[in-house]
């Protein structure tokens, strides 16, 4: 992929990725060399013929033409009789829009199929005012020699991303294009002031939901002079006193607790947030089908920062080995509270709760715990329900042996036991209880369990009279925005994956049948997706993309969701072949994906 013909030298890093360049030249700015290497590791070559994507079909009434319309075609009036260009392209780097008032220039831009509908994103343009802004998300100037592919290098470009200026999204991209001999350093200044008329049209464009959030939000913040926040399943909106408070991960924790409390007709509660207890005064702004589609919040933080809550966000983060779970709920709270009472005691205990809700990490955090008068002690973990019968005896000979050593017996599938079996193991920890003093080791028992009771659980109450139940995950879905740090913490190839708040957002909307051992699986498969990058809605499992959402679909939006999922994943996720395939037009397919919370991104993986 050699580069000789190039008049710009770089840094030994584009060397190394073939890029053959003389030495001896001013070096390439941060942002251009940044670009190209970008360009290079997407394989982008030195082509003289564009290679572009063309997807011609668009909504061409969008909120975005809407704003910028009235805005450039005053532009393009003031920039009459120069040889400049003005370029709109939407969030994915596909031309909307130009518009030329040269003969010349119209020419070399069809000629470098600068038009409407293809793609300049960088990884298959290279270097270019459009890809790279999208890239840094900032004014971009790229100049003749500067672009990565030959094609462009006759011309010079300054882009400016529009940002969305309630969702603080980028939107798509303002471009000023000219023949690099025309260049002109005013261009930047003339084009971040269409900017920001644009993005101010986008606010007017916005939806009346949106406004009305906007509009209370700010009255809130006026009248209140505490932490603000406002909310819906998209946006995030917070004043400086709340945004000192919270972390990332407790916007999807105050969007939950708000639909519930709303839900149920109260205005006021109390939920835990990564900085500890916070009161919570919600003014729901306009109410759903199911609940609020969106909340005003006013947040009265019970405790003042300090070291303690500080410590408490730390642990959310570090791997699981050597800690407990996280969780801020009130169920989890109680039940690490019962595990402290139950530290300093050496009778049985029995860990119980539907499967993969993390019952034998918490037998293990509670032998570490309860291990200070014994710090030798070991931690032995029994499967009684791949044992036999021979096996099993000599099992309960060893328990009778526990009371004598410091070691920790764990017994996982006790509720695998025939009835008998249980009968003999209640008699034999009966009798190796003997006086207080002189026992030191102690069993631990996980068993599966429904919330009804059963015979088998009676028996098991009998034979372990203290347990600690752990409860499904789906009744504590804020614990999620603690334990999905911590699992992705546990994970050495990619230890510094961070799940996005989107992505979370989809994740607490989930029931999580197979709980936290359900929710690492789908982290797993997320980051292999993700390629070990920050996660994405669309690098989840899909389906978790097909259930997350079900609560507040129709019986008949659901199952039109979990169709568009199936094509979009038979066509490997592209758009234009969805639409044709569903026998719609693009523009549709969008709007549906939008209104039913499918991710729009390029790459959704399945």
């Amino acid at each position: 992929m050699g580069r000789s013909g190039s008049q710009v030298s770089c840094d030994s890093s584009l060397s190394r990725l073939g890029l053959e360049v003389p030495l001896g030249e001013e070096k390439l700015r941060p942002v251009i060399a940044a670009s190209w290497r970008r360009s290079a590791a997407c394989g982008v070559g030195n082509q003289k013929e564009p290679k572009l994507p063309y997807l011609p079909e668009f909504d061409r009434e969008c909120c975005l033409m809407r704003a910028a319309r009235p805005i450039l075609e005053r532009l393009m009036v003031t920039l009459g009789g120069t040889a400049t260009s003005v370029i709109l392209a939407d969030r994915e780097g596909r031309i909307l829009e130009r518009w030329v008032g040269d003969s010349a220039l119209n020419r070399a831009l069809d000629k470098a199929n600068a038009a409407s509908g293809f793609v300049f994103a960088e990884e298959f343009a290279g270097t270019n005012g459009l890809g790279t802004t999208l890239e840094e998300s900032s004014a971009v100037t790229v100049r003749g020699e500067e672009h990565f592919a030959d094609y462009l290098k006759h011309l010079a470009c300054v882009g400016v991303p529009i940002h969305h200026p309630i969702h603080g999204t980028v939107e798509g991209v303002l471009d000023i294009t000219c023949l690099a001999r025309e260049h002109d350093p005013l261009m930047a200044p003339l084009l971040v002031e269409a900017v920001r008329h644009i993005e101010t049209q986008l606010a007017q464009l916005s939806s009346p939901e949106e406004m009305a959030l906007l509009e209370e939000f700010l009255g809130t913040c006026r009248r209140y002079p505490g932490a603000v926040v406002g909310l819906n399943p998209a946006l995030n909106l917070t004043n400086s006193a709340a945004a000192e408070r919270l972390v990332p991960f407790d916007h999807p924790v105050l969007w939950e607790f708000a639909r519930d409390l709303t839900t149920s007709g109260r205005t006021e509660g109390v939920v835990e947030l990564a900085q500890g207890s916070c009161k919570v005064h919600c003014l729901p702004v306009a109410n759903g089908r199911c609940g609020p589609s969106a909340v005003v919040m006013r947040l009265d933080f019970a405790s003042p920062k300090g070291e303690e809550t500080t410590t408490a966000v730390h642990k959310a983060h570090v791997p699981l080995a050597t800690h407990p779970l996280p969780g801020r709920s009130p169920q989890w709270r109680q039940v690490m509270s019962t595990v402290f009472n139950l530290a300093d005691l050496r009778e049985p205990v029995a860990i119980i709760g539907e499967a993969g809700v993390g019952k034998v990490h918490l037998a293990r955090y509670l032998h570490e715990i309860s291990a200070h008068d014994h710090p030798c002690s070991q931690l032995v973990v029994y499967d009684l329900s791949s044992l036999d019968s021979a096996s099993l005896t000599a099992l309960l000979d060893a328990l009778e042996r526990a009371s004598e050593c410091g070691d920790t017996f764990v017994l996982r599938h006790v509720d695998s036991l025939s009835p008998a079996a249980m009968a003999e193991m209640r008699s034999i920890l009966t009798k190796a209880r003997g006086p207080r003093g002189a026992r030191r080791g102690r069993v631990l028992a996980t068993a599966v369990t429904s919330a009804d009771a059963t015979e088998e659980d009676e028996l098991l109450s009998v034979c372990f009279p203290l347990q600690v139940r752990i409860p499904p995950l789906r009744q504590r879905s804020e614990d999620i925005a603690d334990l999905v740090p911590a699992l992705l913490a546990g994970n050495e190839e990619h230890k510094n994956a961070r799940c996005s708040i989107r992505a979370l957002h989809t994740l607490m909307r989930y029931q999580w049948p197979g709980n936290i051992a359900e929710l690492k699986e789908a982290l797993m498969i997320a980051l292999r997706s993700s390629r070990g990058h920050d996660i994405e809605p669309e690098h989840l499992p899909s389906w978790i993309l097909k259930r997350s959402a079900s609560d507040r679909l129709s019986a008949l939006e659901r199952a039109e969701r979990n169709a568009i999922i199936e094509v979009l994943a038979s066509v490997g996720n592209s758009r234009t072949e969805a639409a044709k395939v569903l026998g719609i037009g693009r523009a549709t397919l969008y709007r549906k994906l939008r209104s039913l919370g499918i991710p729009t991104n390029r790459e959704m993986s399945f």
